[in-house]
C-alpha cells in the first residue's frame, strides 16, 4: 500500500450518518424530558431564579439537537444522492 487512505465503505458511511442523527434524537427527545420536568418544578415553585436558567439551558441543548438533527438529515440526502437511495443499506 502506499499509504493512501481510503474510504471507508457505503456501508459505514451511512451506519455514520444513522448514528449521528439517532445521536441528535436521543438528546432531544432527554432534554424534552428534562425541560418537561424544570417546568413541572417551575409551577410548584417559580420563586427560584435558576429554574429559569435550567429552562434556558435546556432550551439550548434542544436548539443544538434540533441543529444536529437536520445537518444529519441533509448529510443522509447528500450521500443518498450521491450513491443512491438504498447506498449501504444491509437486508
Amino acid at each position: 500500500m502506499s499509504g493512501q487512505a481510503t474510504e471507508p465503505s457505503l456501508v459505514r458511511q451511512r451506519l455514520a450518518l444513522q448514528r449521528e442523527r439517532t445521536i441528535a434524537i436521543i438528546l432531544m427527545v432527554l432534554q424534552a424530558l428534562g425541560t418537561a420536568i424544570i417546568a413541572f418544578a417551575i409551577i410548584v415553585d417559580s420563586r427560584d431564579w435558576y429554574w429559569w436558567a435550567l429552562v434556558a439551558a435546556c432550551g439550548v441543548v434542544v436548539a443544538v439537537g434540533v441543529r444536529r438533527l437536520r445537518r444529519a438529515n441533509t448529510a443522509i440526502h447528500e450521500f443518498e444522492a450521491r450513491h443512491g437511495a438504498d447506498a449501504g443499506r444491509q437486508n
